[in-house]
């Protein structure tokens, strides 16, 4: 192990280790950023271009899946963020439950959401409709986010949220 990786396992001065830190900003960004992917492509005009319009989604979609899927380490992992949340915190044992439950059902909306929006298996999408779907879905996304944002802050007093 280089000195690098020996101090980023260094405890911050809330006793978490600093990888755990960076760690989960980085998700929290890569998931920021696939939103705004999402939000993008849902903004766009789709009349007269729905095909392309919905592969741009699908794909918007899927990334967002997948940055939500590389937090399954620090959401699931015993040496993850939320497991060292209930060692250290006992009391927010419960809300760590909630949130990895919540976690996994986003996952799965996520993916059942990017499958039904296959542009192969379309025939003329209707926007509209798709562009409530997934709002509706981005919305529980950052309603998960700021909840989870919240839990962070309660055991350690750090604000993971927002960029700096």
């Amino acid at each position: 192990m280089g000195k690098e990786s020996e101090v980023a396992n260094v405890p911050s001065q809330t006793g978490v280790p600093t990888s755990l830190l960076k760690s989960r900003r980085g998700f929290v960004d890569r998931t920021l950023a696939a939103i705004e992917r999402v939000e993008g492509s849902l903004a766009s005009a789709a009349p007269g271009r729905q095909r392309q319009w919905l592969s741009e989604v699908h794909e918007a979609v899927a990334a967002l899946e997948e940055a939500m899927s590389d937090q399954s380490s620090d959401t699931d992992d015993e040496n993850g963020l939320m497991a060292e949340i209930e060692r250290n915190e006992p009391r927010l044992s419960h809300q760590v439950q909630r949130l990895r439950r919540e976690y996994h059902e986003l996952r799965q909306q996520l993916a059942a959401l990017r499958s039904q929006l296959d542009p192969s298996s379309q025939t003329t999408p209707d926007y509209a409709q798709i562009r409530e779907r997934v709002g509706m879905l981005l919305a529980a996304v950052r309603h998960y986010r700021g909840r989870e944002n919240d839990l962070v802050f309660e055991a350690y007093e750090i604000d993971l949220g927002v960029g700096d």
